[in-house]
């Protein structure tokens, strides 16, 4: 099987944006681990009775975030794109893994209650 150009300049530029989405999200992922980690502590107090109020905890403190990151952190996005990887990019991937960190955080609480 021959390798073509395309496909490895597809898998180059994948790894490029997985790369600078980590160091994107590395900028917010105390502060947004910390919250999760105080859903997780609110579900193993209360049990999985209040998953809703954890969820809902997690996506506002998320929005609020997202709204401090545009507002004050609006240079970077600059840098991110002169770089090849666009702004909605660089969210989608940071939130995604963001919410896989809770989803998996949330399961071990539950498992461990």
């Amino acid at each position: 099987m021959l390798l073509h150009f395309d496909m490895i300049t597809t898998s180059f530029m994948s790894l490029k944006v997985i790369r600078f989405a980590l160091i994107f999200y590395s900028s917010f992922a105390f502060t947004s681990i910390c919250l999760s980690l105080g859903s997780c502590s609110i579900l193993f107090v209360y049990g999985i009775d209040k998953l809703m109020i954890a969820t809902w905890f997690k996506l506002i403190t998320t929005a609020v975030i997202y709204n401090f990151t545009n507002a004050y952190q609006f240079k970077t996005f600059f840098y991110y794109q002169n770089l090849g990887v666009s702004k909605r990019i660089l969210w989608i991937s940071s939130l995604s893994l963001d919410f896989l960190c809770f989803v998996l955080l949330i399961t071990f609480t539950l498992s461990i209650r």
